[in-house]
């Protein structure tokens, strides 16, 4: 019994994890960073424009190079606690507009969207004003996302509405069901 011990012992201390190095996060972007994404709800729609509420999960990492060439990583996380912000659509969205030329494939055309949806829009700010370069309607509160440009000469199954409508029926599941398991719990 006693030559087992020591072999196992050995075996135990050999197969223990050695103690993790704390992971270095990374530092954020600087407060004037401008991010070129931005996500939230939608507020109103106009016919040169949107509002939209900052809402979700935007979270960008940003690789640059420091002054003496070394790579740095830097993150940016979108403050949904700020107010509502106005976007100027930008000519890209209005494919029928002469002179202009749009491959937009994934995105959504302009007069899909509604108040309510959850959106992801690219966006540029030239002088102090902000436009909406690009549009991806992602939820649909109480409906289905619509056919973005491209999806129709898709399978359904590779339609990005498609895989945006199951990513909002399985997050509506999931809340149903922990408020059932929550109701049933306080009984």
């Amino acid at each position: 019994m006693r030559g087992l011990i020591l072999p196992l012992l050995l075996l135990l201390a050999v197969s223990l994890p050695v103690a993790a190095q704390p992971q270095k996060q990374p530092e954020p972007v600087p407060a004037d960073w401008y991010a070129g994404r931005f996500c939230g709800t939608v507020v109103s729609v106009g016919k040169d424009g949107l509002v939209i509420k900052p809402a979700g999960w935007l979270r960008l990492l940003v690789t640059d190079q420091r002054h003496d060439g070394t790579p740095r990583e830097r993150v940016y996380l979108q403050d949904n606690s700020k107010p509502p912000r106005a976007f100027t659509f930008c000519d890209s969205l209005f494919p029928n507009r002469p002179g202009v030329k749009s491959a937009r494939i994934g995105e959504h055309e302009i007069e899909d969207l509604r108040a309510g949806d959850f959106v992801e829009i690219g966006c540029n700010r030239i002088k102090d004003k902000e436009y909406c370069v690009s549009l991806q309607i992602q939820r649909r509160r109480g409906g289905t996302v619509p056919l973005a440009i491209g999806d129709g000469s898709l399978e359904v199954k590779n339609r990005f509405s498609t895989r945006w409508n199951n990513e909002q029926r399985n997050e509506e599941r999931a809340f149903a069901i922990a408020g059932r398991v929550l109701r049933n719990f306080g009984r």
